[in-house]
């Protein structure tokens, strides 16, 4: 090992549990705002559960929410998808590659788990609203950021 590489792995291992333990401690205070965000703008939210992923670098950015909605009608799930989708993007502070959306009817149970797959099908939400389906069972969609700003305008950074 040359004295640049162990220079190098010093500084990893020095470096890495704080800025790992910085970004634990910042996501879940954004994933909090984000939950708060969605419960707030769109239509018969009574919960939501957001999960803040990265594409390959920190960088590189996803998010995903689960939103419990008090309608089971498909125009409410339509409403529900398209809000939270829109809430995401223009409130995520760094241009997310993709946003995540699943809908549940009815009250989020105190053991909500973002990753259980509980959600209402999507199917006529996203034709209505447009989206492309992709290759999920339509339980959730997953939308990029190519079709975000086709939908919602440029991403701005949030004030």
């Amino acid at each position: 090992m040359t004295r640049m590489q162990a220079t190098l792995a010093a500084l990893a291992v020095i470096t890495m549990p704080i800025l790992l333990g910085g970004c634990a401690d910042d996501g879940h205070a954004l994933a909090s705002t984000l939950e708060a965000a969605v419960v707030e703008t769109v239509p018969h939210a009574t919960g939501a559960i957001v999960e803040l992923n990265y594409d390959g670098s920190p960088l590189r950015r996803g998010v995903g929410v689960k939103v419990y909605i008090d309608s089971e009608r498909q125009d409410d799930l339509a409403a529900a998808v398209d809000g939270a989708l829109h809430t995401l993007w223009s409130k995520f502070p760094v241009e997310p590659v993709r946003v995540s959306v699943a809908v549940v009817s009815g009250p989020e149970p105190l053991n909500a788990d973002y990753v259980a797959m509980d959600g209402e099908r999507l199917d006529d939400a996203i034709d209505a609203l447009g989206l492309d389906p992709g290759d999920l069972d339509l339980k959730a969609i997953i939308v990029h950021s190519e079709e975000l700003e086709q939908r919602y305008g440029p991403w701005k950074k949030p004030e």
